[in-house]
């Protein structure tokens, strides 16, 4: 995994959102994410949501939160994720 901090309770909280939300989103620092979760039904995220998305980016959480535009999303703790060998010095 990409993500040293991650706890059990944050991906509870996720699913726990999901009961009142169409989108949980889990920000990382460097403007992506380390997770993303939908309720069944919701608009499908293979197809128009992460078209756009500029990957490896510090867009990419905008680009996508911008593809839900009209979806009630919830965002929960941001979190560093690792992508080169220097994300480990924090």
């Amino acid at each position: 995994a990409d993500i040293p901090n991650i706890k059990v309770q944050y991906i509870k909280d996720a699913f726990d959102a999901l009961d009142n939300n169409d989108v949980v989103i889990g920000p990382a620092y460097d403007g992506g994410y380390w997770l993303i979760g939908m309720k069944r039904g919701s608009k499908s995220i293979s197809g128009t949501i992460l078209k756009k998305v500029r990957w490896s980016t510090p867009f990419a959480l905008n680009d996508t939160l911008n593809s839900l535009e009209g979806l009630k999303i919830k965002r929960i703790v941001q979190l560093r994720d690792v992508d080169t060998k220097e994300d480990l010095n924090f």
